[in-house]
């Protein structure tokens, strides 16, 4: 026992040591944690950690965050309070998203204590890596960052989670497994977040001194509805304010479609714009910058549009002194979350110049205002995204269609501790034609149980749903409480 105290107390050290040369560092990145951040972080922290230390009920929290609002910081601090109060191992602790990109893995790598790194998995590494390097492991805390990407329950996490049985709330009670989810476009995960809220929190993160929001820009009279490009006239526009507002050159990032039949027409009227310069950022080989950032921290000679394809989508931080107009191409079928998490996501943030013009869809944000206030509880506002009307890995083995319907449908029966292995077992094998394991439901086995007599637990009837139509545990006073679907069983 001592020496696994050592070892824990030691990999604490080596994280506590890292993160203050993080802090400290005189060439890296400036790693500072803001008073907001370590506001979010120990609200978020008191979701699944109580003042002893020990583990609360809440398997899952999620963090709504508005774009570049700084949940960085707000990560870092979480994951300060679970090695330092939770007895979290920093091996233990995986940071995710369902972005393919290095890009991201590599600035999160720049941010965060070098013994997390390996644990900094983008979603090919969480389809390679992220399984095998849990396996076996108790104690767990896994941060999803950006976790409206790939998140249908047909991609890559919430496959992974499934194989490492972390769709199952009861393997994670028993394993003390704990996720928690950011973003500020949660879309179908919230949705489905909601039908597990027994064992799920949401948290609304505040926002940092001088931060600018997409709201804010938007009243500010900096955002300007996106037109058609292909069209002349509305490229001659652009052109007017572009050299009307700019007297010194400035970068234009303008997004155009990979595969459309505009597109062509689109590129040809940017490129002959009279004495503009015209290079190409997209996600393959065939673009002129590799590195976007490294290119605009120096002001142009002259006006240069850069055009973007399937870049800038989220997460990427982008450098703003010197860039201008940013241009979110036009869709017929507009996906909002790709509106509020693109170009104008990425011009939001602190330290945002105050002459940055962004043409996008105004009604969107309008929308997404109204979504925020309600704090995303006002359903009859339309909002499309990749994962509008689909299953997400959100979806554990608890999850009910109807719960209010499940729950008037529960019967349940209670047995004294003498007849465990006995009547009990003879009652669920002719009804259910089951038989419950030898430890299954024992009193501080399934946490959200741990403190409640039979009584309770029969008054509350929790957990049942399709997946699991009978369940078994048992009560502070050592009675033991059988519950059922009377849906699936109607003649129990």
């Amino acid at each position: 026992m001592g020496a696994v105290y050592d070892e824990r107390e030691n990999l604490k050290g080596q994280y506590n040591l890292q993160f203050e040369n993080l802090q400290k560092s005189p060439t890296g990145p400036h790693v500072c944690i803001y008073e907001n951040q370590i506001r979010i972080g120990s609200e978020v922290s008191k979701t699944y950690i109580n003042s002893d230390g020990s583990p609360t009920e809440v398997l899952y929290t999620m963090v709504v965050a508005k774009t570049q609002s700084g949940k960085t910081g707000s990560m870092l601090e979480v994951i300060g309070r679970a090695v330092n109060n939770g007895g979290v191992s920093p091996y233990n602790i995986f940071i995710i998203t369902g972005l393919s990109s290095k890009d991201w893995k590599e600035s999160t790598k720049k941010v965060f204590p070098q013994i997390l790194h390996p644990n900094i998995l983008h979603n090919n590494d969480v389809k390679s890596k992220l399984a095998l390097n849990l396996n076996g492991k108790k104690k767990v805390l896994i941060i999803i960052d950006e976790l409206h990407m790939a998140s249908s329950r047909n991609q890559t996490i919430a496959g992974v989670l499934k194989e490492c049985k972390f769709h199952d709330p009861e393997y994670c009670y028993e394993n003390d497994i704990r996720i928690v989810e950011y973003s500020a476009t949660p879309d179908g995960v919230l949705k489905d977040r909601l039908k597990n809220d027994e064992r799920s929190r949401r948290i609304f993160a505040e926002d940092g001194d001088e931060y600018t929001s997409c709201f804010d820009l938007l009243e500010q009279g900096r955002v300007f509805q996106s037109k058609d490009l292909s069209e002349g006239n509305n490229v001659l526009n652009l052109l007017k304010h572009i050299t009307n507002k700019y007297k010194t050159p400035k970068y234009h990032i303008i997004r155009t479609a990979t595969k459309n039949p505009k597109k062509d027409k689109t590129e040809e009227n940017l490129k002959i714009l009279p004495d503009f310069e015209v290079s190409e950022y997209n996600m393959n080989t065939s673009g002129d910058i590799s590195d976007l950032n490294n290119l605009i921290k120096d002001p142009p000679p002259k006006h240069t549009i850069i055009i973007v394809k399937e870049m800038l989508r989220c997460a990427k931080v982008l450098y703003k002194p010197h860039i201008g107009v940013v241009y979110e191409r036009i869709c017929k079928n507009v996906n909002d979350s790709a509106i509020i998490q693109g170009l104008l996501g990425r011009v939001t943030g602190y330290k945002v110049p105050n002459d940055i013009s962004i043409f996008t869809n105004i009604d969107t944000i309008n929308r997404y205002k109204k979504l925020w206030d309600s704090e995303f509880n006002d359903t009859s506002i339309k909002w499309n995204s990749n994962t509008n009307n689909k299953s997400t890995y959100a979806i554990d083995d608890w999850c009910e269609d109807d719960i209010s319907i499940m729950r008037q449908q529960i019967d349940c029966k209670i047995f004294d501790e003498s007849e465990r292995h006995t009547a009990l077992c003879e009652f669920t094998q002719l009804h259910f034609g089951w038989k419950p394991r030898i430890d299954a439901g024992e009193q501080g086995k399934v946490q959200t149980l741990i403190d409640h007599s039979s009584d309770d637990i029969a008054l509350r009837k929790w957990g049942i749903n399709n997946k699991c139509p009978h369940r078994i545990a048992q009560g502070t006073d050592k009675k033991w409480v059988v519950w059922w679907s009377k849906t699936r069983f109607p003649d129990v």
